[in-house]
């Protein structure tokens, strides 16, 4: 298929050998129809290294020190395990079925994955590599995320369609993981197909896309409640919040578009129009809260950048085919 028009006015694709020195921060991008992982330097936004991994790539941690990414490979039921500063997979981790969404911990010790088909979180040793535990959580987990103080992780139960896990709001929720003993301890009820969840910089507050209720659940995670649904319509996918609070970004797989969301009030303050044809996914922003990066899930796929000062796109960087997860180094 050739590549649309649009994209011949953005930016070339650069493939560098490994070992040069990467810029920071950079993004890292799992292309899941194409079975490798793509390397943005995100101060000349450009892809730097396309690094192969396995089938399927479906999400992607890195680590607060910006020298491993962890990618799950969905068809292979396993971890790549990739040196960003040798841009290569250094190790393959076998896991539960179906991995997904990926998450690493504050202080860098622990890396988190969502299983699919198993209904379970697996927790990883970043040091050793080794499996740590697996932890029983609601029905179709997807994406996930660590709480700034490391204490907790937050679920993303999407039911997509399986039968239901046993237990209490096996469907549709949240489960919330003490990371001291690797149990869940609660299952919060948030919209339909919740398929990413993301923290408040203070902790304070998460907050769940609820794909089929086309809405954002604002939990408080200090009573682990729902504190109010924002509407947006449309199927919310993607999740992030501006590294000073004060703005969720939520992508829009069904609209097309990716909606601003004022912390303060809870309401939309604007939405930003993606490319026609674009499909947005997941999204990451900087730590300078200057940009954000969405996955466009599209064959041929590409990187959506989004220029946060304005709110408005800023250029579109062709990857590889289908891309879903993918996560911005710190430093």
């Amino acid at each position: 298929m050739p590549f649309p028009a649009r994209f011949l006015v953005f930016t070339l694709v650069l493939i560098v050998s490994a070992g040069t020195a990467l810029a920071a921060p950079f993004v890292v991008v799992a292309n899941g129809g194409s079975e490798s992982v793509s390397i943005l330097d995100a101060a000349t936004d450009t892809v730097v290294a396309t690094v192969p991994v396995g089938s399927a790539p479906f999400g992607v941690g890195v680590t607060p020190d910006g020298t491993r990414a962890f990618v799950t490979l969905y068809d292979e039921a396993s971890v790549a395990v990739i040196d960003l500063t040798t841009r290569s997979v250094i190790d393959v981790l076998p896991t539960g079925n179906s991995p997904q969404g990926v998450a690493v911990a504050p202080g860098g010790a622990r890396f988190y994955h969502t299983n699919s088909e198993d209904y379970t979180v697996s927790v990883f040793d970043v040091g050793t590599s080794e499996l740590v535990a697996t932890v029983p959580v609601g029905t179709d987990p997807d994406n996930l995320a660590v709480s700034p103080d490391g204490t907790t992780v937050y679920v993303a139960n999407a039911s997509n369609r399986r039968p239901p896990a046993s237990g209490a709001n096996a469907r549709n929720s949240v489960s919330v993981i003490d990371t001291a003993t690797n149990v869940e301890v609660k299952r919060i009820p948030v919209g339909r197909s919740p398929r990413s969840v993301a923290f408040a910089p203070s902790g304070a507050r998460a907050y769940s896309s609820n794909a089929n209720s086309g809405t954002v659940s604002v939990i408080d995670t200090a009573t682990r409640t729902v504190l109010q649904n924002v509407t947006l319509g449309g199927k919310p996918r993607g999740v992030a919040v501006t590294p000073d609070g004060t703005r969720v970004y939520v992508t829009n797989f069904q609209l097309t578009l990716v909606s601003v969301i004022s912390t303060a009030t809870n309401t939309v303050l604007r939405t930003i129009p993606m490319p026609e044809g674009t499909r947005p996914m997941r999204i990451a922003i900087t730590p300078d809260g200057k940009k954000a990066y969405a996955t466009n899930n599209d064959r041929p796929g590409s990187v959506l950048v989004l220029d946060l000062t304005t709110d408005t796109l800023k250029t579109e960087i062709p990857v590889g085919n289908s891309p879903v997860g993918l996560a911005i180094t710190r430093q």
